[in-house]
């Protein structure tokens, strides 16, 4: 599994990603404590983050499968 941010080629912006944002959490983990809005097996989508190790989050628990995150994008000014 790769991180955003560790690897200088990766960045939330060149991540494979849908049509919709949606990335694979199986392939690819967000920065460390980054609120990402994440897509779970079986409930609704939440946000939530990754320590590196798990995902955490005020309605996430360990049990929760985490399928795919989308980090909501920056607009440039």
């Amino acid at each position: 599994m790769k991180k955003v941010g560790l690897d200088l080629t990766l960045s939330y912006w060149n991540i494979p990603a849908d049509e919709d944002g949606w990335v694979d959490a199986k392939q690819y983990l967000p920065a460390d404590y980054d609120l990402c809005f994440l897509k779970l097996k079986d409930k609704k989508s939440r946000f939530g983050w990754s320590s590196g190790f798990s995902w955490d989050g005020l309605n996430i628990t360990k049990e929760d499968e985490i399928l795919y995150w989308k980090k909501e994008k920056e607009k440039k000014e």
